[in-house]
């Protein structure tokens, strides 16, 4: 039996800065990946020039130049998740054969270009996910990183995080992909949990995230704000996301980033904004978190 193979695709907008390690990282790998395409979605520093001589000196690269005709989304919760999906979109299609030839990988991974993580972590992602055939979305547990401190970013067994998610080639296929609305990993593991895929995260498996929220010149309490918009949007039952709210009160920034979420959900529900997703994925995302939320405060015969 031929050895497991991988594709991988990044989506990038001036990530001069952390692109380099991310790309010594999978350089690194026991096993690398088919192919890896690295779209520059408008990017105007050095983003480019990083991404084409990576193409040059390794063939499996592939670097494509994306002039992004959707700068914004047509729903109010699109955020940058649209063009993020778009320039993913247009990076599959530039692999052309490979990614159209079903047989031609076995797994596909989203990769952000601010991270970092070990060179045995696709080769251990490959062998689990063998292992556990159920296994439709995989991945390490995130870890912000900056200057010398590190704090979790995504480290929670039950989910996945954006910036290195790992499918299953059938998962992939048949969730259709990102949804180039809000948030669009979310969205793949609940659409992936429907059609009856597991979605774990290891927690020996370590991805260093480099650009947070500090890099990116965001206040945290806007993003919290921002995440609760996002969960409302996406048809969170309230009790779930309200639980989801006082669960992490320990959290940076501890207290007001759980307030701030709390009331982007409550903002959002009063003004009625309207999801995209379709009524059976929402429906069944509420009786999970429910289930879920029953489970944590009951016990397992909850």
């Amino acid at each position: 039996m031929p050895s497991p193979s991988y594709i991988l695709m990044t989506a990038a907008h001036n990530e001069a800065r952390f692109l380099p390690d991310t790309i010594a990282s999978v350089l690194a790998q026991t096993v690398r990946p088919r192919a890896w395409i690295i779209v520059s979605d408008r990017s105007t520093d050095e983003t480019d020039a990083i991404a084409a001589a990576a193409a040059e000196a390794h063939d499996f690269i592939r670097f494509l130049r994306f002039e992004n005709p959707l700068p914004r989304s047509p729903h109010p919760m699109g955020g940058t998740s649209w063009k993020k999906v778009s320039a993913l979109r247009a990076g599959l299609a530039a692999l052309g054969d490979i990614y159209i030839d079903e047989g031609g990988y076995d797994y596909i991974g989203n990769l952000d270009a601010d991270v970092t993580f070990a060179p045995d972590y696709y080769a251990t992602l490959m062998q689990r996910m063998q292992a556990s055939p159920h296994l439709g979305i995989a991945g390490g547990f995130i870890y912000n990183v900056s200057e010398g401190r590190k704090w979790p970013y995504f480290a929670n067994p039950e989910v996945v995080g954006g910036p290195s998610q790992f499918f299953r080639r059938e998962t992939w296929q048949q969730i259709g992909g990102y949804v180039p609305w809000g948030q669009d990993d979310a969205i793949a593991q609940m659409m992936a949990r429907m059609h009856g895929w597991g979605v774990r995260s290891f927690d020996d498996l370590r991805i260093l995230h480099h650009k947070t929220a500090k890099e990116k010149s965001r206040n945290p309490l806007r993003g919290k704000f921002h995440a609760g918009k996002m969960e409302r949007a996406m048809g969170y039952h309230p009790l779930y996301a309200a639980a989801k709210c006082f669960g992490r009160l320990g959290q940076k920034p501890m207290v007001l980033g759980s307030l701030a979420q709390l009331y982007g959900y409550t903002w959002a529900a009063w003004k009625n904004i309207r999801t995209d997703l379709p009524a059976e994925v929402v429906e069944f995302n509420r009786r999970q978190q429910l289930k879920n939320l029953r489970r944590r405060l009951f016990g397992a015969r909850g």
